[in-house]
């Protein structure tokens, strides 16, 4: 619903009020209040209205909000909030956790100007290739400490999650009597990448 304020209006040579009220909202429109404009020495009313509002924008989207999405959830994916074009202005769609879905990775969409408007690329959901075509990043220098005793450091690596490397962190493991730890590595086979589990020897 919309408010629509009270105005004086000239009847019967002489000032009655007529007062506001609720009206339905028109999906695509705006009210626009009338006013009272001297013309020649007297006073002439400029009616109300409902105007159309511009379906697309013409000016930049305000930054971004801060948002607070909480700790991790196993499983889901992070939608950070967005700024939506809605009966003519700026309106922010706060973000929300989403199911992961397997094989897929979330693109968000983003607002470009095109000529004198603003259009928005969609949001989507991505397929993600199985095997990287690049080779990984430079290995993580890390800190192993001291020598543990019985023990074995077993150097991080690059893994191939949702279509991108992610640093897998080293850890010590228990040695096994008469067997030697070999670590893994990447392999170029073809037109990909395959990892090569380590393994014990």
């Amino acid at each position: 619903m919309v408010w629509i304020e009270g105005r004086w209006d000239w009847k019967a040579n002489t000032w009655v009020w007529i007062a506001g009220h609720w009206d339905k909202a028109r999906p695509g429109q705006r009210w626009q209040r009338g006013a009272w404009q001297e013309r020649g020495g007297r006073w002439e009313w400029q009616a109300d209205r409902w105007e159309a509002l511009p379906t697309v924008p013409d000016v930049a989207p305000p930054a971004d909000r801060a948002e607070r999405p909480g700790r991790a959830r196993r499983g889901f994916v992070w939608i950070a909030g967005r700024w939506d074009w809605k009966d003519g202005a700026w309106s922010w769609t706060a973000g929300r956790w989403e199911k992961a879905r397997p094989g897929q990775r979330w693109q968000p969409g983003r607002w470009s100007q095109r000529g004198d408007r603003w259009e928005r690329d969609a949001d989507a959901w991505i397929e993600v290739p199985a095997f990287p075509t690049a080779p990984p990043p430079p290995p993580v220098v890390e800190q192993s400490g001291p020598p543990r005793r019985g023990y074995v450091w077993i150097t991080g690596s690059y893994a191939w999650t949702d279509g991108a490397y992610a640093w897998t962190p080293g850890h010590w493991e228990r040695a096994k009597r008469d067997r030697q730890w070999t670590d893994g590595r990447w392999e170029r086979q073809g037109d990909r990448y395959v990892w090569v589990p380590g393994q014990w020897q």
